[in-house]
């Protein structure tokens, strides 16, 4: 929502304009952060905020590791302020260039694993889709994430992809992690040795007269 060139106007009119006047106090919302607001005229308790990336082929990983940040920021947000359920809408827009089922399948993982740790204190997540096309991605993909029984189970483990993410659900690249490598074992400088006193020669002396 405070994306403002791809929020809901449909839900600033639902809302109230007390939605819109809190949200100027916000601050602004970086992309893949959330932020959380009253929700005024809407039936819930509270509305969480976020931004979601613009997708481009080339920085795709860091597209839907933004994207996944996204998901898992409004969850977190969800638990501090002791909040048990949430409707999520689909926070890539075509605006931006986001393919819909990599997207879904972002939005799906997350939430997963972030259930995975949270399922005692998250009582519902309810994808709220608005279109023909992503209900039918989500109708497909749900199932493998959330196997039902076990013939979905066998299912999901032939279709999902090799990569499902890390236990965040974000991707991770291995030669871009940073290798730190052990200290060298610290000698122990050996003490200095005794000065020795030298015969000098008296060649090349030069004498006081």
């Amino acid at each position: 929502v405070l994306d403002e060139a791809h929020s809901s106007p449909g839900l600033h009119a639902a809302a109230g304009p007390g939605l819109a006047e809190e949200c100027a106090t916000l601050g602004g919302c970086r992309t893949g952060m959330a932020k959380i607001s009253n929700a005024y005229d809407l039936p819930a308790r509270k509305v969480i905020h976020t931004v979601g990336p613009k997708y481009a082929m080339k920085y795709h990983t860091a597209a839907e590791n933004a994207l996944s940040h996204c998901y898992r920021s409004c969850l977190e947000l969800l638990i501090e302020n002791g909040l048990r359920s949430i409707a999520i809408g689909c926070i890539y827009t075509e605006a931006k260039n986001y393919p819909r089922e990599p997207a879904a399948h972002v939005a799906i993982r997350t939430v997963r694993r972030f259930l995975e740790k949270q399922k005692d204190n998250v009582t519902a997540v309810v994808f709220c889709i608005t279109s023909i096309i992503d209900t039918e991605i989500y109708k497909r993909l749900l199932p493998l994430y959330f196997p039902r029984d076990k013939h979905e189970e066998e299912v999901a483990m032939s279709k999902l992809p090799a990569d499902v993410g890390d236990e965040n659900g974000e991707t991770t690249i291995d030669e871009r992690k940073i290798r730190i490598k052990p200290l060298p074992k610290n000698k122990v400088p050996k003490p200095p040795r005794e000065p020795v006193d030298l015969p000098v020669s008296d060649v090349g002396n030069v004498r006081s007269p």
